[in-house]
């Protein structure tokens, strides 16, 4: 996702590639690719929301999250992820192998419950 901060509006391109960090510090742009492919732009939310374990019941007006952090993954902060209608910004850290969610912001009227 850092990755995103080099192209322009954060638009991620169909394809770019990689060298050693140590020795070049952004991505390259492939030339002959699409800018954004729809895959590559939605792929980022959908990652996302399987690190978060986001579910939501629109009926219910309940989101719950069941965090799920890669083990380098230690702080992870969301600001206006899209849900229901609304936004939702979380901050979340891993201590001592435990997710601690802490919510800023969350969609009106909807009851945000930790898992």
């Amino acid at each position: 996702m850092k990755e995103s901060e080099y192209f322009p509006e954060r638009r991620l391109p169909e394809l770019f590639c990689g060298l050693y960090r140590t020795r070049f510090d952004f991505p390259a742009e492939y030339p002959a690719s699409s800018s954004p492919q729809a895959w590559s732009a939605g792929s980022i939310l959908l990652f996302l929301s399987v690190m978060l374990g986001i579910s939501v019941g629109v009926p219910e007006k309940r989101i719950e999250i069941r965090p799920m952090l890669p083990p380098p993954v230690k702080i992870i902060d969301v600001d206006n992820f899209p849900a229901v209608g609304g936004a939702l910004s979380l901050h979340l850290e891993k201590r001592n192998g435990r997710v601690d969610v802490h919510c800023e912001n969350k969609p009106e009227g909807f009851e945000l419950v930790i898992g």
